[in-house]
């Protein structure tokens, strides 16, 4: 429980920091583009070098089918989430509003929930919280710029933004309310899970929506990440 509440706050700390950078710093481009490729990379690693190898020791092939899952869920939450902000498109801003920051609540969620897998080992908890924290700070950059760019009251944005940041731990509190009394198997398949929401984020929300892959730099520092998550993994 110590751990999943130092974990919580650290990602509580990443989602303020992905508001205060469009606040106060001028970031270029590029500056952002070689951040999203490492982290890509990192994200990418932990998920194919560590989780999914640890899930399997525990729960054979049984483990790919929630490596499935996790990348199938979010997909599909994307997808209704954008199919029905286009639909409301003409009608109303608050409306596409509303369903916009549903699907990052939704999102804030899982990011906590996955949180549990410190209870596979307290390598992965690390890892885990890293890739989160990594992915946390791009996608709250996005979320605060969207509200500043469609709402005018500082007390509705700060609202909004307040309830996306406490998702997560909300979500890690969930989570240990399931998992406190599970056996291994629910947890190795929570951890399989994870790895199929990394392999997501960097893939699909990092790599291709940001169209990193047209850039051979880009590709190189996405590899990067890759080498740093394995450099990472044998020093703990």
């Amino acid at each position: 429980m110590p751990d999943l509440l130092f974990y919580s706050i650290s990602t509580v700390f990443a989602a303020l920091l992905g508001a205060v950078i469009p606040n106060y710093f001028k970031w270029e481009k590029r500056f952002i583009q070689v951040f999203l490729a490492i982290s890509a990379g990192i994200i990418f690693g932990i998920a194919v070098l560590h989780l999914i190898p640890e899930v399997y020791q525990h729960i054979g092939m049984q483990s790919l089918l929630f490596v499935q899952f996790g990348f199938i869920l979010p997909l599909l939450i994307d997808y209704f989430f954008k199919s029905k902000s286009q639909e409301t498109h003409s009608d109303s801003h608050s409306v596409i509003n509303i369903i916009t920051v549903s699907g990052f609540l939704v999102h804030s969620l899982l990011d906590g929930f996955v949180l549990n897998v410190d209870q596979l080992s307290h390598t992965t908890g690390n890892l885990t919280l890293l890739g989160i924290v990594l992915h946390k700070v791009p996608v709250s950059f996005s979320l605060f710029t969207l509200l500043k760019s469609h709402l005018k009251s500082r007390a509705i944005i700060s609202t909004v933004f307040l309830l996306f940041v406490m998702f997560t731990p909300l979500g890690a509190l969930l989570g240990s309310l399931i998992v406190s009394s599970s056996h291994l198997f629910l947890i190795s398949a929570i951890g399989a899970f994870t790895s199929g929401l990394f392999l997501y984020i960097a893939f699909l929300h990092l790599f291709i929506d940001h169209e990193l892959y047209k850039h051979r730099q880009l590709v190189l520092m996405t590899i990067l990440g890759i080498v740093i998550s394995l450099t990472l993994l044998l020093s703990l």
